[in-house]
């Protein structure tokens, strides 16, 4: 006999359903009756964790965000070079084993939605203040923009790398550290100054 799931174990449940078919279909591609369907549960239930079917998708897109914060949160007992070097093959892991999950979180599926967006942006800004907190050198705005474009480039990099199976994790970590300190080159300070804290 399957066990009674709580709340929050129901919740996390079908959010990982959630997650699996969102990354396989559209998410407007589908109504509520049919995605409870596939996930073996009342409509009435996904209604009452997630208020429609916009709410599940918004709720998957903040469970993967949460997911992709949590491996890519440099250790905070190692130096910084090597910590964010540990992160980003995290990163790059997840991406490799996750792929269609991480288009769900990057690309959208619901056309432009201003909660998604938020979503991504909250985890861009969170992934540039972690980065710009351990530097040694003073985040200055210059620095802090240039962090944030080597995220967004790292992001849509991931994107393109999930279609080239020529290019191996390996290479991807170089190219992620070489753009990093070319971002930090672009800001005038050297890689020494601010990757050694």
């Amino acid at each position: 006999m399957r066990r009674r799931l709580s709340p929050e174990e129901r919740r996390e449940e079908l959010l990982a359903f959630g997650q699996g078919f969102f990354a396989e279909h559209p998410a407007d591609a589908f109504t509520m009756d049919q995605i409870a369907a596939r996930a073996g549960v009342s409509k009435g239930l996904l209604y009452n964790y997630f208020g429609g079917r916009r709410g599940f998708y918004v709720a998957t897109v903040e469970a993967i965000a949460g997911q992709v914060s949590i491996l890519t949160e440099p250790e905070s007992d190692m130096a910084f070079v090597d910590a964010l070097q540990r992160a980003l093959e995290r990163y790059l892991r997840w991406v490799a084993d996750h792929g269609d999950v991480y288009r769900v979180l990057v690309q959208g599926g619901l056309g432009v939605d201003p909660q998604v967006a938020e979503i991504v942006e909250r985890l861009r800004r969170t992934t540039v203040s972690r980065v710009t907190s351990r530097m040694r050198a003073k985040p200055t705005p210059t620095l802090a923009l240039a962090i944030y474009g080597w995220v967004c480039f790292a992001e849509h990099a991931c994107l393109e790398w999930l279609s080239q199976p020529g290019v191996d994790a390996d290479a991807m970590l170089a190219l992620l550290t070489g753009a990093l300190a070319g971002a930090v080159g672009g800001a005038g300070l050297s890689w020494d100054e601010v990757m050694h804290a």
